[in-house]
């Protein structure tokens, strides 16, 4: 994956307020960076700040859409892409990421909309062959997103999300030799990706490999109870008995008060 390089924009969008120290283009950039990294209080009083100074400017109201969308309020989000079309959006984006954002609520007549618009100036493209895999997937009409999914591989074979849910869907209809192609994929490209590595090791122990699977655990196990509880459990059953032991010593020093981690880890400890 491409880093990013938040502090050379930074440099750049800083040199760019000395000629124009209200330029809602600018500062709304500067906002959309601070999305990027995560500081969204930061880019929320910037973007607030640009809606003041212009309140119809499109981008400003799609940048104040990714902070809403990437906080999770969709609802939020769809009003913020709405308002950035009605006042002239010429970002296609705006109706992709306004159609996801319908996705995530359930609202899928309003999402297919936004897509056959798209569909109509752009022909079909991997995006939006995956947000109708997407649709279809949130319906649990697994067959019918795979086929999405497939169309949106073949239009471009590295794009992450169809690969991914590709192998979630897969994985769901219980062919777990095509979820393994398929997660092997994204995991290639993104080995610190923790969707992908849990769902490899899901779909590893449904093939009866728990030690492959523990395996593909054992750099994100830490981060919360059930996950450790869940990697010391493959450890047993794959017979790596002392790194069990290991894993269970841990879990009862970071969780010694928490009754259901404890009694999990009773019911572990009589299988060691």
């Amino acid at each position: 994956a491409l880093r990013r390089d938040f502090s050379g924009a930074d440099l750049r969008l800083q040199d760019a307020l000395k000629y124009n120290a209200d330029s809602d283009f600018v500062l709304a950039t500067m906002a959309k960076v601070d999305v990027l990294r995560g500081e969204r209080d930061r880019a929320r009083e910037l973007v607030n700040r640009t809606l003041e100074m212009t309140p119809e400017c499109p981008y400003c109201w799609s940048v104040l859409g990714d902070l809403d969308f990437a906080q999770s309020d969709y609802d939020k989000a769809v009003e913020d892409y709405s308002k950035a079309i009605s006042f002239g959006s010429s970002f296609s984006q705006d109706y992709f990421k306004r159609a996801i954002s319908y996705i995530y609520l359930g609202q899928y007549d309003e999402a297919r909309a936004d897509l056959s618009r798209l569909a109509s100036v752009y022909g079909a493209t991997s995006e939006i062959e995956f947000a109708y895999g997407l649709i279809e997937y949130n319906q649990k009409e697994y067959q019918e997103a795979s086929a999405y999914f497939d169309k949106s591989l073949k239009l471009r074979g590295d794009q992450p999300l169809s690969l991914f849910y590709m192998a979630m869907a897969q994985n769901a209809l219980e062919n777990y030799e095509r979820a393994e192609f398929f997660a092997r994929k994204v995991v290639a490209t993104d080995k610190n990706n923790e969707s992908a590595n849990s769902l490899m090791a899901s779909i590893l122990d449904k093939r009866g490999r728990a030690s492959e699977a523990a395996d593909f655990l054992r750099n994100q196990y830490r981060n919360s109870p059930q996950g450790m509880v869940h990697y010391a459990n493959l450890l047993v059953r794959a017979g790596r008995t002392a790194e069990a032991i290991t894993v269970i010593s841990e879990i009862a020093e970071l969780y010694p008060d928490s009754p259901d981690v404890m009694a999990k880890l009773g019911t572990l400890m009589l299988s060691t």
